[in-house]
C-alpha cells in the first residue's frame, strides 16, 4: 500500500486534496502582445484576398521606408494613367537578360497592369 503524500510532504488523502485543489488558483498569464511580424503578416494577406501583392520593402540606401509596398490590379481603363507615374524597371549589364525567377515576377506585375522595363544601355 502506498500513501500519497502532499506538496508539503504529509500524507494526502483524497479529500483534503480536493480542498486543497479548489483554493489553488491557476497561473494567469498575460495576453501576449501583438507584434509588428503579426500586423504585417494580416496585412499581406489581406492585399492578397484583394488579388494583389505586398511585397517587403527595404531600401539600404535609405532609412525609415515603408514596411511593405502593395500592387493591386490595375483596371485596364487605368492602365496608361498608371504607366505614366509608376513603374518597375530591372537593370542589367549590357546584353544581359532577367532570370527566369526575375522573369516570373515581371510577368506577375505585368499581369496586375503594371510596366517592367528590362534597362542594359547606360542613358548617357
Amino acid at each position: 500500500m502506498s500513501i500519497e503524500l502532499g506538496f508539503d510532504g504529509f500524507p494526502m488523502h483524497a479529500e483534503n486534496e480536493r480542498q486543497v485543489l479548489q483554493h489553488i488558483k491557476p497561473i494567469q498569464r498575460k495576453p501576449r502582445a501583438v507584434r509588428e511580424k503579426d500586423v504585417e503578416a494580416d496585412h499581406r494577406d489581406a492585399v492578397k484576398a484583394d488579388g494583389g501583392i505586398s511585397y517587403k520593402f527595404v531600401s539600404p540606401a535609405r532609412r525609415s521606408v515603408p514596411d511593405r509596398l502593395d500592387l493591386r490590379p490595375v483596371p485596364p481603363e487605368h492602365r496608361e494613367l498608371v504607366a505614366r507615374y509608376v513603374r518597375f524597371t530591372e537593370c542589367k549589364r549590357p546584353g544581359e537578360k532577367p532570370t527566369p525567377a526575375q522573369q516570373r515576377e515581371h510577368d506577375m506585375l505585368r499581369g496586375l497592369g503594371f510596366v517592367v522595363d528590362v534597362v542594359d544601355q547606360r542613358t548617357s
